[in-house]
């Protein structure tokens, strides 16, 4: 029996040795790749409107700009992304639920208005659309 048990033993541990020789991987699973691009990824800025700025359900806050295209187009590239994040509740606040007509954040409003958290403002910004923007607004 105790032969039979050291057998068992030396079969399962070589079977474990094939499975995690198997299990290399050259590039890693999560996180972005490196950009194939190379350079031409190094700088990115984000042109546009609402959309791009993470407008969602009828307002903006720093959970919905997290969310734009903008940003995970960045982290697709594998470049730096820096964004004038708003601070609270946003400015308006997006819809929690439709039925009601509640927005996100205690005591929010169409008119609430919490504008930019300061720690946010970098030298760099990565995110400059405006929602609401036109195509003639820089004119």
């Amino acid at each position: 029996m105790q032969r039979r048990l050291t057998n068992l033993t030396r079969v399962a541990a070589v079977g474990a040795l094939v499975v995690l020789a198997g299990c290399k991987s050259e590039r890693p699973l999560l996180g972005p790749t490196v950009p194939e691009g190379g350079d031409i990824f190094k700088s990115y800025v984000a042109l546009g409107n609402s959309i791009t700025a993470g407008y969602q359900s009828g307002g903006i806050n720093d959970s919905t700009q997290r969310q734009s295209y903008a940003r995970l187009l960045a982290g697709q590239m594998g470049t730096q992304y820096h964004y004038a994040a708003l601070a609270g509740r946003g400015c308006t606040p997006p819809i929690a639920n439709t039925l009601t007509g509640a927005f996100v954040g205690t005591g929010s409003t169409g008119s609430t208005c919490d504008l930019r958290a300061a720690a946010s403002v970098t030298d760099i910004l990565n995110n400059v659309a405006v929602p609401g923007a036109r195509v003639l607004d820089p004119t």
